[in-house]
């Protein structure tokens, strides 16, 4: 693996809760303190919801995708995520 490990978190899964960005972010402090050995940056996707500032369509916060190794999807809804990102 590159070291840094560039990682993307995708906020969608749990889009529908308040506090996504919260439950992305202790994600990410888990990848930082388990993966140190690799360095990990960390980017936290905020697509959230279709039709909003924080569209999975929005190609602007979608960019720290493109040069992820490594993407996470989840926690949240499952259901929830197909229905936001299909056809995005």
């Amino acid at each position: 693996m590159p070291t840094p490990l560039q990682s993307s978190i995708l906020e969608t899964p749990a889009g529908f809760e308040p506090n996504s960005t919260a439950v992305a972010e202790r994600v990410g402090e888990f990848l930082t303190q388990h993966l140190i050995n690799y360095d990990p940056d960390v980017s936290i996707i905020p697509a959230r919801k279709k039709g909003t500032e924080f569209s999975p369509d929005n190609a602007d916060i979608l960019t720290p995708m493109l040069t992820a190794v490594h993407i996470h999807v989840g926690a949240g809804s499952p259901t929830y995520a197909v229905r936001q990102l299909r056809d995005s």
